[in-house]
């Protein structure tokens, strides 16, 4: 939200940006089993979802399996596997992040508990961050399409855009 040279109002939506956590890839964990165990994460966040977004079907869209370098604990032996865990909505991170410090019991056997990274960003923050914006910076959407009033009006007679900043960099 911001105001044009112009002097009205600009607000800009953007769709499509998921919420997302890492935590270490158990042993031996590889590709195939991501489907089992976003299944068995999302039923046991399913269970501890409270408030706003507990009666969704699905609460964790995408487990996904990186190398990445941890920073926190850095070792110059590179990089180790590390799990995106994507969900649904916002809010969804600190109950699955829970879940992950508490214990899941992983496909095959066995409870363990992960620590997770990046799980306190504030998706606004987190959004900023991926994209390499700052704060009070001025942002050229990608592709822009103007609001349409047949679809909506516009509140407070704000020139309203949707924009497309989900463009992969």
């Amino acid at each position: 939200m911001g105001v044009a040279m112009a002097g009205y109002s600009v607000n800009c939506n953007v769709w499509g940006f998921e919420p997302y956590f890492w935590i270490p890839a158990p042993a031996n964990f590889n590709p195939d089993d991501c489907d089992a165990f976003r299944a068995t994460l999302n039923a046991a966040t399913g269970d501890n979802a409270r408030g706003q977004g507990a009666k969704c079907p699905v609460y964790v869209l995408r487990v996904e399996l990186h190398q990445r370098t941890n920073l926190m604990h850095y070792q110059p032996n590179g990089d180790r596997p590390f799990l995106k865990i994507v969900t649904l909505l916002p809010g969804h991170v600190a109950t699955c992040r829970t879940v992950c410090e508490r214990g899941v019991n992983l496909p095959g056997g066995g409870n363990q508990c992960f620590q997770t990274f990046e799980s306190s960003v504030l998706y606004p923050l987190r959004f900023m961050i991926d994209r390499d914006i700052v704060g009070g910076n001025w942002c050229d959407p990608i592709r822009v399409a103007l609001w349409n009033p047949s679809h909506r009006s516009c509140v407070n007679s704000r020139q309203c855009f949707n924009g497309g900043l989900m463009g992969e960099r």
